[in-house]
């Protein structure tokens, strides 16, 4: 069996910024310098935040968004244009994730337009869905006698079974869904949307959880979210990349304000090579990347400036008083609804966001 290469990038999210540069110059503007890199792979996967859609009702009622303030930063929504497929189109991407805590913030709608706009494309999508059965169905690739097969997960934004939205990140519907995807390809993907915003090192979480997904029989996972790198494990033989970083994502969204050398790290990321061999084995070559002031991503030509090493020893936390703040928001919030679940459901993902859990 010959050898296959997979090539993924991080967090994609087009907007009004992003998109004049394209307008003034052409669709594949942003990917000129690495379109050698990303069209060296059979497949090209990233993990898409930005609806494409002209809806205009934004989802204020998720508790991603609740726990969000004005004040203390964070109220993000994220679109893209009807048109900003054609550039997904021009770098290459066949299968995109689009379990994420964005691809909601404009509704069913939006997901519904997403969804049919790079249905359009030929562009297959993995996470989401207009219900949890939808969100759930793998996207499968047959690439000569060997089959790839993704799937992809976030803990917004979730899928029930009669709403639209993202596949859970829960662990029986991770086991339910590997394990029968295993039966049907050769190598299996997994997607996840997890971890903590701006933080070098992944969580006890993002960890276990990696793991559980490949003792139930994936080969690969690859994590998106936290806008920065994060390290790579190699855990039984099988790639675990817990951040792949941005991709191509405006510096100025982040709805707080970042030190400069954190803000920095945000425009740094890397394209992930993985080949897969004639029996299956896997190896990897990364390519560091970095977004520059117009929006266009360049290959860091020293290699050295980039030391996963030296990310893993670093750490951004949420400080006393902003955590402080989301409680009280919280209990104000509770005060307001009379909804004690509700209250529950809000002060445990807002806790574990600021790292309490």
């Amino acid at each position: 069996m010959r050898r296959t290469t997979l090539v993924a990038v991080g967090d994609i999210a087009f907007n009004e910024r992003i998109e004049r540069y394209i307008k003034r110059a052409s669709y594949d503007y942003p990917f000129k310098e690495v379109k050698s890199f990303l069209s060296s792979g059979d497949l090209i996967f990233g993990n898409l935040e930005s609806p494409i859609t002209d809806a205009f009702i934004k989802n204020e009622s998720h508790y991603s968004k609740l726990t969000d303030d004005p004040i203390l930063g964070k109220r993000v929504y994220l679109k893209s244009s009807s048109w900003t497929v054609k550039s997904l189109k021009a770098a290459g991407f066949n299968v995109l994730s689009i379990a994420n805590n964005h691809i909601l913030d404009y509704g069913c709608q939006g997901l519904r337009d997403t969804i049919e706009a790079l249905t359009k494309a030929g562009i297959l999508h993995v996470g989401a869905g207009l219900n949890l059965r939808l969100s759930r169905r793998p996207a499968i690739f047959p690439l000569g006698q060997r089959r790839i097969g993704f799937l992809a997960y976030s803990y917004t934004y979730e899928a029930t079974k009669n709403s639209c939205g993202c596949t859970p990140l829960w662990r029986f519907i991770v086991k339910q869904d590997v394990k029968s995807l295993r039966d049907k390809v050769d190598i299996v993907v997994v997607s996840c949307h997890y971890g903590k915003e701006f933080s070098f090192t992944p969580s006890k979480f993002q960890r276990s959880i990696s793991h559980f997904a490949i003792d139930c029989g994936a080969d690969i996972v690859l994590g998106h979210h936290p806008h920065i790198i994060q390290p790579i494990e190699i855990y039984k033989g099988k790639i675990i990349m817990y951040s792949l970083g941005n991709f191509l994502f405006d510096y100025n969204l982040y709805g707080i304000p970042l030190p400069e050398d954190l803000l920095f790290h945000t425009r740094l990321s890397v394209i992930m090579k993985i080949t897969i061999h004639g029996d299956d084995d896997l190896t990897y070559d990364l390519l560091p990347i970095y977004l520059d002031e117009n929006f266009q991503l360049k290959p860091v030509l020293n290699r050295h400036k980039i030391s996963l090493t030296d990310l893993n020893s670093k750490s951004v936390s949420c400080s006393s008083i902003r955590k402080t703040a989301f409680l009280f928001r919280l209990i104000f919030l509770s005060l307001i609804k009379g909804n004690k679940s509700n209250f529950l459901l809000l002060a445990s993902r807002a806790l574990n966001k600021c790292g309490l859990l």
